[in-house]
């Protein structure tokens, strides 16, 4: 990939992330509120997935569906206890599904 290929995707990322943390966004303020609770244990996290691979591929009228989150070292009892009230079921993966904020 060139340089400037790699550089232009990153800048459609950045921008897509800005979009999605804009006072208008409607994901904004369920997304806050799993990473904070996140943060405030402690835990390491990081956002992957579809959303963010369109978000790169550019701008898209579709908004995400969902946000994959990675949260490293933490065990599945300790997310599902942090997101008691959220979690629906395991997903095929062994993580956790949430819904937030519907």
């Amino acid at each position: 990939m060139a340089k400037t290929e790699r550089s232009q995707i990153e800048e459609r990322l950045r921008s897509g992330l800005r979009g999605l943390f804009s006072p208008s966004a409607p994901f904004r303020e369920p997304l806050l509120a799993v990473l904070e609770r996140i943060r405030h244990r402690g835990w390491s996290a990081a956002l992957f997935g579809g959303a963010l691979r369109d978000l790169a591929a550019g701008p898209t009228v579709v908004l995400p569906r969902d946000f994959d989150i990675v949260v490293a070292g933490v065990s599945l009892p300790a997310l599902e206890t942090a997101f008691a009230g959220e979690a629906r079921r395991l997903t095929r993966y062994g993580g956790l599904h949430l819904l937030v904020g519907g």
